[in-house]
């Protein structure tokens, strides 16, 4: 069960990775959501190359604290349970477009993997 938690390991935390991602990465859109995404490998200056990491971002124009958090757990929850079939070493980051109120997990989750699968993600 360990492989489908969202732990600590999972999250990019750091400003300097979040930068990195913006500067070098490649970006794929939706209607509903925004990904941009580098793979750890292909840069020596990551120290921790294993796994898949995932950086969230909601803006204020998405609404109030609790909206963005609802948002912001739907789509950790989704990213969660679809982890297990991304390649090794991504680093992704992920921000909904104005307007993308999920109003189900299963709402969230559909429009993730459609995002995946547009960016060559998935294995």
């Amino acid at each position: 069960m360990k492989s489908f938690s969202f732990g600590k390991n999972c999250r990019i935390k750091s400003r300097g990775l979040f930068e990195l991602i913006f500067e070098k990465g490649e970006k794929r859109a939706t209607s509903a959501l925004v990904l941009r995404f580098i793979y750890a490998q292909d840069f020596p200056e990551l120290k921790d190359r294993a796994g898949v990491k995932l950086g969230l971002m909601v803006s204020r124009k998405t609404g109030c604290a609790p909206v963005r958090n609802r948002v912001k757990r739907l789509l950790r929850e989704a990213f969660r349970k679809e982890k297990g079939a991304l390649k090794e070493g991504a680093r992704l980051l992920l921000y909904p477009k104005q307007g993308f109120l999920p109003a189900c997990e299963k709402q969230a989750a559909e429009e993730l993997k459609k995002i995946l699968d547009k960016a060559g993600l998935l294995k």
